[in-house]
């Protein structure tokens, strides 16, 4: 916007011409006493293209005439308009006007013509006209005429219209006071060729709109390990609120994960983590500051041991105990002599003849999601199935000479087969015979002829990997 410039009036006072210029003016009233000759009179101090008027005297034997119609006004300066005894005159500075009547010429008329107030020829302007709070502005103040070093300069920023105060200089930073408000800049040029200053005022800003946030750093600080907290650790500037947080996954925010700290979970295992930390502050767009990439990983195995209780004989259950609770899991592989057992895959094991006498264990492996899994493999011994041994003699008194036939029978519940080696021992001496399977659990053996007199007969089960050993009563062979 363009604003016009009032003009002040005309001083054709002495004392303003000495006080502008320090050059005496000449012209006056003319009197009965006057001058011989022509005279001129009018103002000698002007302002450029006003147009101003001049009286021409005639004085001749003490007798003044006015002679103005009959005068012919020139001007020193070509450019200066000239009708009649109306001057105007466009550039400023001293000319001379004089004045010819009849072949008579007057006097010189020494004029200053000066400009009202500096002339803007190109308008101030602000440095933007989309101002925010916090972000400093200048104005450039245009150009004027007359310019040079000794113009003086002045500047008052205005909010819709009023005057902030203290705003006096070439630069301004708005407060949160300016927000939403339009700016301009008037800006003032006095010069001493001049009556009065000049003052032309910038086109209106938009509203003050809110400051820049700052952006700043955050750290997140922590292993990552599932089921472990990391923290945000973020720099904000001093004078912003309270921070508020925003994980992140894969650039999506994670439901529910806005405070300082947040604990990996499963999902975030080999997934970019992000936190986004945000700031206020009145009239400003929010400070905001987002960590680099962080990835979690697998968390610690579980450090429950699972252990195995219950008896270690055949028939009885043995149960896998001690693992723990949801959200582990915990998977079942129960073994004979470290092979598995088919279908033995449940927390509990009932122990059959074939486990008797081997090693039974159980691979418990306990996992959760996101964690390393832990094997745990606790074993016990399972005991051999007890034995049964009865021997029948074919004779408990015999003549010498004569030979005696045992028939021995070895059982074990379960074992339909049991197998073997059977201990003989006639007194001192010892012999061992072999029951294989195909018997039965039946052996028939027969003994050496005997010397006369008592024997005792002892015979016994040596057992086997499954059953346990098993001696037999033992009884007196009488021989005769």
């Amino acid at each position: 916007m363009i604003h016009s410039i009032r003009r002040t009036s005309v001083v054709s006072s002495v004392s303003a011409a000495l006080a502008l210029s320090g050059m005496v003016a000449f012209a006056g009233p003319v009197h009965a006493d006057c001058t011989e000759g022509l005279t001129l009179a009018g103002p000698s101090l002007v302002l450029v293209g006003e147009q101003v008027s001049y009286s021409a005297t005639l004085c001749q034997s003490g007798v003044a005439q006015d002679v103005t119609a009959e005068t012919v006004f020139a001007s020193s300066r070509p450019s200066d308009r000239v009708s009649g005894s109306r001057l105007s005159f466009e550039v400023r500075g001293l000319r001379i006007v004089t004045g010819t009547r009849g072949g008579a010429a007057s006097a010189p008329l020494r004029v200053i013509a000066v400009l009202d107030a500096p002339q803007f020829v190109t308008q101030p302007a602000l440095s933007t006209y989309s101002p925010k709070v916090g972000a400093p502005l200048s104005v450039t103040p245009g150009q004027w005429e007359p310019g040079g070093s000794r113009s003086l300069v002045a500047y008052r920023w205005l909010a819709d219209g009023a005057p902030i105060p203290g705003a006096t200089a070439a630069t301004f930073t708005p407060s949160p006071a300016q927000l939403g408000k339009r700016l301009a800049v008037t800006v003032t040029v006095s010069h001493p060729e001049t009556f009065s200053p000049g003052a032309l005022t910038t086109g209106l800003s938009d509203g003050v709109g809110p400051g820049d946030g700052p952006t700043f750093g955050v750290e997140v600080v922590g292993t990552g390990q599932v089921d472990t907290a990391w923290q945000a650790v973020a720099a904000i500037p001093e004078g912003w609120g309270s921070p508020t947080y925003q994980w992140r996954r894969h650039g999506v925010d994670i439901p529910g994960a806005v405070s300082a700290g947040y604990t990996a979970t499963a999902a975030d295992v080999g997934a970019p983590i992000t936190v986004r930390v945000s700031a206020a502050r009145a009239a400003y767009v929010e400070a905001i500051g987002v960590s680099g990439e962080v990835t979690a990983i697998v968390g610690a195995a579980s450090v429950q041991p699972v252990a195995i209780s219950g008896t270690p004989a055949v028939g009885q259950t043995l149960t896998a105990t001690g693992a723990p609770a949801a959200p582990w899991t915990v998977s079942y592989q129960w073994l004979r002599a470290g092979k598995p057992i088919a279908g033995a895959t449940g927390a509990a094991y009932k122990l059959a003849v074939a486990d008797a006498g081997q090693t039974v264990s159980v691979e418990a492996r306990v996992g959760a999601e996101g964690h390393e899994t832990a094997t745990w493999s606790p074993e016990v011994k399972v005991a051999k199935v007890a034995s049964t041994v009865t021997v029948k003699p074919s004779a408990k008194r015999v003549s010498a000479n004569a030979k005696v036939r045992l028939t021995i029978t070895v059982k074990a519940k379960g074992v339909s087969k049991p197998a073997g080696k059977i201990r003989v021992k006639i007194d001192k001496k010892t012999k061992t015979y072999t029951l294989k399977a195909a018997k039965k659990g039946k052996l028939t053996v027969t003994l050496p002829a005997q010397k006369r007199g008592a024997h005792t007969i002892r015979v016994a089960f040596l057992g086997s990997s499954q059953v346990a050993k098993k001696p037999a009563r033992a009884f007196k062979l009488t021989v005769s």
